[in-house]
């Protein structure tokens, strides 16, 4: 597979503005499949904004973003239509007034109960499944985003806010899940952090942000996924 081919998304000359401060100015990034990535940066260094921009779920004051070599489709407002195949969960979208069940059924009618025996029965994450999320402390609401977004299947898996919240030994629960995810089903995932002192164990590559540039690129993991190869169920490319 050449180097073309091995891309799953790209940004060129990439800017985000909103108001009278520019959150972001990134020339070129390239993101290849099935490779798992970090995006440090401090907060307000923007990482969350240029997650949503490589998501789809916000349009770019200038530059492109493109998913498999093509520009995200436009609403009749000009706003990006999400693609299915790109999943993007963060704590802020793990809210309501209901319990985790509830959070998991809404969003997994169909195998709710699967998810329920996988990760919460016999799990130190069981009482999640009962409790109510406005009762649930920061870290256990991204435990409970990170199984979402774990369970959600897609080819891009976009997670914000890894692993900042949570007690070490659910981080390292929760990083095993990820890396089983990345290896067996090739997804190509992101994850943003303050930190890098969980995203260098596993993620390949480290992108570091910095006022909303990119300032340094470093190897993350030792042992380095390899590229491109992805099972069946991922050859939709």
């Amino acid at each position: 597979m050449n180097q073309r081919a091995s891309l799953i998304l790209e940004t060129e000359q990439l800017s985000l503005t909103r108001g009278q401060r520019k959150v972001l100015n990134i020339k070129k990034l390239q993101f290849h499949k099935g490779i798992i990535y970090g995006i440090v940066g401090p907060a307000g260094c923007g990482k969350s904004s240029f997650l949503r921009l490589i998501s789809g779920m916000e349009k770019p004051s200038s530059g492109t973003v493109l998913f498999d070599g093509k520009s995200f489709k436009l609403n009749w407002l000009g706003k990006p239509i999400q693609n299915p195949d790109i999943y993007h969960i963060g704590t802020e979208q793990v809210n309501g007034s209901g319990t985790g069940e509830v959070i998991v059924r809404t969003a997994f009618p169909e195998k709710a109960d699967d998810i329920r025996k996988r990760h919460f029965d016999k799990s130190r994450f069981g009482h999640i499944w009962k409790s109510k999320v406005r009762s649930l402390t920061v870290g256990e609401r991204s435990v409970l985003a990170s199984v979402l977004a774990i369970e959600s299947d897609p080819r891009v898996l976009v997670l914000d806010d890894y692993g900042v919240y949570m007690p070490h030994d659910q981080e390292a629960e929760i990083r095993k899940k990820i890396r089983n995810m990345n290896q067996n089903l090739g997804t190509t995932i992101l994850l943003a952090s303050q930190s890098d002192h969980y995203l260098r164990q596993f993620a390949s590559v480290l992108i570091y942000l910095d006022k909303g540039h990119v300032s340094r690129i470093r190897s993350g993991a030792k042992q380095q996924q390899k590229r491109g190869k992805p099972n069946k169920r991922r050859q939709r490319s």
